[in-house]
């Protein structure tokens, strides 16, 4: 119950510092895909992940466990994220390649 409450307080306190409006899905984009290349990034998943795991190995009760499984999902679907993020941008390194080699070509003739 008081768990509950303070939840609810913190997310208030939150919503009051946290604007909602004009989301930049460019900026996340951005965002991601350097992330992909950042080592700090890649540590911190690991350790995160591990934390994670190790935590649910040594038994928790159920509630608990739910909480782990939804945090762990949340950070599994942010590294596919980021992922996605990069084989976007490499795919479109590989058109801008293949449009400047070409632009090339047709300025030799």
């Amino acid at each position: 119950m008081i768990r509950r409450i303070l939840i609810n307080i913190l997310f208030r306190l939150m919503d009051r510092k946290i604007s909602y409006m004009d989301i930049d899905d460019k900026k996340i984009q951005d965002w991601l895909t350097r992330t992909y290349n950042d080592m700090g990034w890649r540590e911190y998943f690991r350790k995160r992940d591990l934390t994670l795991l190790k935590t649910m190995a040594v038994g928790v009760n159920r509630e608990q466990y739910l909480i782990l499984v939804g945090q762990r999902a949340e950070l599994l679907n942010l590294l596919g994220k980021v992922d996605h993020a990069n084989q976007v941008e490499v795919k479109k390194q590989a058109e801008r390649k293949k449009e400047l080699e070409l632009s090339k070509k047709l300025n030799k003739k």
